[in-house]
Order: C-alpha cells, then sequence, then structure tokens
C-alpha cells in the first residue's frame, strides 16, 4: 500500500528531470515498504498503516489525523526514485572490501565501512516525523 499514486510519483520526479524506467507500482510499494519500517512520532490511526498518525507535532504545530503529510508522500516518491536508480534501501548489502587475494585467501575490509545505504536526502524528509527527533520548541 503505497501513500502515493503513480501520478503523483510520475509529476514528481519529472519536476526533479528524473526519468523513471522501472514499473511505477512495484517502485511505490518497495519505498512504501521504507517508509513502513521507521518508528515515526504519535500512533497510527489504524493496524493497517503508520499513517496517517495522530498526536505528531510538526515545527511546533499538530498535523491533521485524517491526512497523509505531503513530506512523507515526498519521501516515498524519492525512495522511488532512489531504488529506480538502483539504491534500494532495504537491500541486502555486502560490506565494502578494500583487498582480495586468492592464494593463501585473505580479505581486508575498507576502514569503518557502513553496512546499510544512507539515503540523505529521504533521511532528511523523514527526520521531522521520526520518533526521537526533536521539532521547534514553542513556549508559550
Amino acid at each position: 500500500m503505497a501513500y502515493s499514486t503513480t501520478t503523483e510519483l510520475t509529476a514528481y520526479a519529472t519536476a526533479r528531470g528524473i526519468t523513471l524506467t522501472g514499473d511505477l507500482d512495484v517502485l511505490l510499494t518497495k519505498a512504501s515498504d521504507y517508509i513502513e519500517s521507521k518508528d515515526y512520532k504519535g500512533d497510527a490511526v489504524s493496524s493497517s498503516a503508520k499513517w496517517p498518525r495522530y498526536g505528531v507535532y510538526v515545527d511546533g504545530f499538530l498535523l491533521n489525523r485524517d491526512i497523509v503529510p505531503q513530506g512523507i508522500k515526498n519521501a516515498e516518491m524519492q525512495t522511488a526514485c532512489d531504488i529506480d536508480n538502483g539504491l534500494d534501501p532495504l537491500a541486502n548489502i555486502e560490506r565494502a572490501t578494500k583487498a582480495e587475494s586468492l592464494g593463501p585467501m585473505s580479505v581486508t575490509y575498507m576502514d569503518n565501512a557502513s553496512l546499510t545505504t544512507r539515503l540523505t536526502k529521504v533521511n532528511a524528509m523523514l527526520k521531522p516525523y521520526l520518533f526521537g527527533s526533536m521539532g521547534k520548541l514553542v513556549r508559550g
């Protein structure tokens, strides 16, 4: 279940000069899997999806519990674009290798090599909604 439509994904990609080559429904499904893997502020309205939610404040404002925020949809669509470009955040990733040899078998891994793909742009889009992230403090 994706939050965005294929029409929205096409418009999002086109506005950013991105040409998608994969099946749009599959891209959105995979992107939705990533979005659904996150822990968000507040509580889900239903058990079938993480959004919509209630009790979520972003920049000091309480979000409407009946909608999926545009920021979540944008993150989903950016994730779909990234997946189409070969950057699947849920794919199994092998540790980066600096050197290999065959006899007598030796492998050297990259120093401080990450074991995960980081989607910096997507994570920045999701940050205001994620559990544990601090929004702006509003004093009355």
